[in-house]
């Protein structure tokens, strides 16, 4: 392969074709706990009591004669049947950015039928109350206003300790009979019709909102306008979202998770050190969920369970330095300061709560280090010495083997945590920790082990900026072409040696034509993989002598050789010599481990860039997550191509 060692910027990115919206749906739903909310559609799952899953087929659900939350004509040829949960983040953003289209072209016209049901998740409290809510308004004949206004007013009522008062100050805004739908909200005369509606829900296969069922056929997530436009007309059309054999093929439901190994080494912690459970907390420090889980969750975790000596919370670091730019050097300034307290844990959880407490004076500030050095100074230590420190760069290092720790466990985002070594996603509430924290105490899982797929967030932000090609290997094709690939890669993923096998000599044409410029990171996935690291400096280290490819090429053809052996890099320098290399330069290199911190660069930019599994592409400023076929790389490239 011809290598071409140049930069060049992204074209101005496009949207995806509908076909590849499909094809490639990011799904964004809140989910059940024990499920991941981005499991990919069609195929519909059901749980078991343990968390376990497996596929089922939709099940057609038959619509209740109630008009009260239905829109649309009874007579349409399509009925959606939305489960939803008025808490849901997700929820609100389709209701926001894909239902008033929705209304518009097909529930309007007459095309579709649309009928809410409920779904509030255990995790989001305030959840069934406003289910109830709506149903109260709906025997004032204002079920849609209700529902319109709890959607609007999400962000006020979401995190209130009792949205009781703001519920009826909405149905007062809304014109109805204050007195009665009070009395209503306290009657509990809907709880049992609720709990209908989510049983219905998870026998057809519902599982985190929202999701829909077009006549029967289940769609996952808050998916854009396109997607439901797409859908229902295959479903008007006699077509079928869901693949017949999907039952046939289902896997048999996953057996309990085994508890990731972390080790704490000289993570500070919070606590008794030999207290019986270990809570291991993954953060940054500018990231405002990390900051909402201090704010409100932290200080009832301790009382109700550091200080009594039940638990001790561990602290490693976590910086998206991608979304959050002062986040690692904020990290270096904690280790900063407990260097200076030689090593006292009490002094870091001191300066922890000054970098939480003070995050709005210094996240986006160009001073941020001189406000650390001051914190620093405000515990009684040398601020010049902390300035120091921290611009010395002494802590970077400790900073990304903490990172690059968590990415192999599968850390996608902050905060995350691990009780006992099982996964525990995102800044819940307090209730949620207490629940999750007496099921791992009674032997019971309380999720999946952590995957290398999304985490259960917002599907990330399209890209406002180019993905710098700085510290990309194997950068190939003409450097003025149209179209950019990157590729986040890990050399011992099955995945990607099934793109390597199936679709990189089809894309090698494009890029021999002249169509597209390619260029690999670097992602390994190291508690899944233990050899990718090495595998990743073994290319780097040819590619000093321009034989990136070539040694590329042969990992993955003897992936089955050297993946999971302990000798793996022994036999990357018989490779090295197999290509004529220079072997005691390439035997060095790769000794010395050369580009590991390089590597690590690679890793953290990809996950600021939302990747959070291999293979992941990048095609121009368009995401295509996993190993798919050559035909959704050439979509993605029509589209991008036709839009400059």
């Amino acid at each position: 392969m011809k290598i071409t060692r140049e930069t060049n910027k992204f074209r101005t990115a496009a949207v995806v074709s509908t076909a590849l919206l499909l094809l490639a749906l990011l799904l964004a739903a809140c989910g059940t706990p024990g499920i991941s909310p981005d499991a990919a559609v069609p195929a519909a799952t059901t749980s078991s009591d343990d968390g376990s899953q497996a596929a089922a087929q939709p099940a057609a659900a038959e619509v209740e004669n109630s008009t009260d939350r239905t829109k649309g004509s009874p007579d349409a040829p399509v009925t959606i049947i939305e489960y939803s949960d008025f808490q849901c983040p997700f929820c609100s953003r389709w209701v926001e950015q894909t239902y008033p289209s929705l209304l518009k072209d097909y529930v309007d016209s007459g095309k579709v039928q649309l009928v809410f049901r409920d779904f509030p998740l255990s995790f989001h409290p305030n959840a069934d109350e406003a289910a109830v809510a709506s149903r109260c308004a709906a025997e004032q004949d204002a079920y849609w206003a209700m529902h319109d206004a709890l959607f609007a007013g999400q962000p006020a009522w979401s995190e209130l300790p009792d949205a009781k008062p703001t519920f009826i100050g909405y149905a007062g805004d809304i014109g109805l009979d204050a007195a009665a739908f009070e009395s209503c909200l306290s009657s509990g005369k809907f709880d049992d019709s609720i709990q209908q509606d989510i049983a219905e829900g998870q026998k057809a296969g519902v599982s985190g909102t929202p999701s829909f069922l077009i006549n029967g056929e289940l769609l996952v997530g808050a998916q854009p306008y396109q997607v439901f436009q797409n859908a229902i007309e295959t479903v008007m059309a006699g077509g079928t979202l869901v693949d017949p054999n999907a039952a046939a093929a289902a896997p048999e439901p996953a057996a309990a998770p085994e508890p990731v190994d972390i080790q704490l080494g000289d993570a500070p912690v919070k606590g008794d050190p030999n207290a019986p459970m270990t809570i291991v907390e993954y953060s940054d420090y500018q990231c405002p969920f990390c900051e909402r889980f201090y704010t409100q969750t932290m200080g009832p975790l301790v009382d109700e369970y550091i200080t009594t000596g039940k638990a001790k919370l561990v602290f490693k670091d976590f910086p998206l330095e991608s979304l959050h730019p002062q986040a690692a050097k904020a990290a270096e300034a904690a280790r900063c300061v407990r260097q200076a307290a030689d090593g006292s844990d009490e002094v870091y959880f001191a300066m922890h709560d000054k970098l939480f407490g003070g995050q709005q004076e210094w996240s986006g500030n160009a001073n941020a280090i001189d406000i650390f050095a001051r914190y620093g100074g405000e515990l009684g230590y040398d601020a010049a010495a902390i300035k120091s420190c921290i611009e010395s760069g002494e802590q970077t290092a400790a900073v990304k083997a903490d990172l690059q720790e968590g990415l192999g466990f599968g850390v996608g985002g902050t905060p995350t945590f691990f009780i006992d070594g099982q996964a525990f996603v995102g800044a819940q509430p307090i209730a949620n920790f207490q629940q999750a924290i007496t099921m791992v105490s009674e032997g019971k899982s309380i999720a999946p082990p952590p995957q290398p797929t999304p985490a259960p967030e917002p599907t990330p932000a399209p890209l406002t900026a180019d993905i710098p090609l700085d510290d990309a290997v194997g950068i190939q094709g003409d450097p003025n072409a149209p179209v950019v690939i990157v590729e986040y890669t890990d050399l011992q993923c099955p995945f990607c040696q099934r793109h390597f096998q199936q679709v990189m000599p089809e894309l090698q044409k494009l890029i021999d034509s002249g169509q597209v410029l390619y260029a690999v990171k670097d992602f390994p996935l190291t508690s899944i993989h233990p050899q990718a690291l090495a595998a990743a400096n073994a290319g780097r280290c040819a590619a000093e002598q321009d034989h990136y490819w070539e040694m590329h090429d042969i990992l993955f053809e003897n992936q089955q050789a050297w993946s999971g052996n302990a000798g793996a890099i022994d036999i990357f320098k018989e490779y090295a010599g197999q290509l004529g290399l220079n072997t005691g330069a390439f035997n060095d290199c790769l000794d010395n481990k050369k580009y590991e911190d390089v590597i690590a660069n690679n890793l953290q930019e990809g996950v600021g860039y939302g990747v959070r599994g291999t293979p992941a592409f990048f095609i121009n400023r368009e995401r295509l997550p996993g190993a798919y076929p050559i035909e959704a790389f050439q979509q993605v490239i029509a589209a991008v191509t036709q839009a400059q």
